[in-house]
């Protein structure tokens, strides 16, 4: 992936994030998962074997799909449902997308498969363990900011805004209290979460 395209497709990404009604999955989120992704990098000691441009590329888009999914009413039960049904949303959205950014066919099927392969990790532990680089850890990545204070602390604001949300809310604690005992039980890097609760 040149330097350009990287630039193209980041700027997409921001401007259509930042302008999302879905309360869970903006462009701060986005930037998180990036910065997870490459710390996990990092973390394994594998800087040479990806394209960190391709890498953030896929944390940039990773949530388009749901973002521009219409009509979306921002609730909890509708956030739900389409991550139930992410990869649907996935497949009819961002083929066409990545269309548009001159991308050769390879980082193109890269970025495609990252992105339809990182959903349903968390409650699911529906994993990518056998699957390829860019797949674990972009799901990992997304996966931690689950457990961020940034993330927590947006779901609190959407209770004070959203009914649904103020209804989900009653089950956070022991939600979140589960997660965290067994975070690396939904991880395709099981040793991240040490590393990663260590400085939460």
């Amino acid at each position: 992936m040149t330097q350009k395209q990287f630039l193209e497709l980041c700027d997409f990404a921001r401007i259509k994030m930042s302008n999302t009604k879905e309360p869970q999955h903006n462009w701060d989120h986005v930037r998180r998962v990036g910065e997870n992704a490459i710390k996990i990098v990092e973390l394994l000691g594998i800087k040479d074997k990806i394209d960190h441009k391709l890498l953030l590329s896929a944390c940039n888009i990773h949530d388009l799909a749901i973002s521009q999914h219409k009509p979306y009413k921002p609730s909890f039960f509708g956030s739900l449902v389409n991550n139930l049904f992410e990869g649907c949303l996935i497949n009819r959205y961002l083929p066409k997308v990545l269309q548009n950014f001159n991308l050769d066919e390879k980082d193109r099927e890269i970025l495609l498969t990252a992105v339809r392969n990182h959903p349903l990790s968390f409650p699911y532990k529906h994993l990518n363990r056998n699957k390829d680089l860019y797949s674990k850890i972009l799901q990992d990545a997304d996966t931690l900011d689950m457990f961020s204070v940034e993330r927590i602390k947006l779901f609190e604001e959407n209770e004070k805004i959203y009914k649904s949300y103020k209804v989900a809310g009653y089950f956070k604690n022991p939600i979140l209290s589960y997660g965290l005992r067994n975070l690396c039980k939904f991880l395709n890097f099981p040793e991240l979460a040490q590393k990663f609760k260590s400085d939460w």
